[in-house]
C-alpha cells in the first residue's frame, strides 16, 4: 500500500453484504471457523447496532462494529475482519 491511497470508513450498507461475506470466507479457517459464516450472515441481517466498512481506493477491505450490552454501558466489538492482503498495515487500529 502506498501513501497516496484513499482510506474511508463508512457505515455498512446492505449492498455491502456480499463483499463482507467474502471477507470472512478469505479468513476461514485461519481466524474464523467454517460454522461462523452463517452466524455473520444472520448478524448482518438482524444483529447490527453500529457496523462499518473500511475502503481503500473505493474497495471494501475491512469491516467491524460495536454492539452494546448492560443497558448500553458496555460496548462489544462485533465481527472485525480484514482482507488478508491488508492485514498488518495498521488499518484496523
Amino acid at each position: 500500500m502506498t501513501q497516496d491511497n484513499s482510506i474511508v470508513i463508512r457505515e455498512y450498507l446492505t449492498t455491502d453484504k456480499e463483499v463482507v461475506m467474502n471477507l470472512i470466507k478469505l479468513n476461514t479457517p485461519n481466524f474464523f471457523a467454517k460454522e461462523e459464516v452463517n452466524d455473520l450472515s444472520n448478524y448482518l441481517d438482524k444483529g447490527i447496532e453500529l457496523y462499518y466498512v473500511l475502503l481503500v481506493d473505493g474497495k471494501v477491505v475491512g469491516c467491524g462494529g460495536i454492539n452494546f450490552a448492560e443497558k448500553r454501558t458496555i460496548g462489544k466489538i462485533s465481527w472485525d475482519i480484514m482482507h488478508p492482503d491488508y492485514q498488518g498495515k495498521s488499518l484496523g487500529k
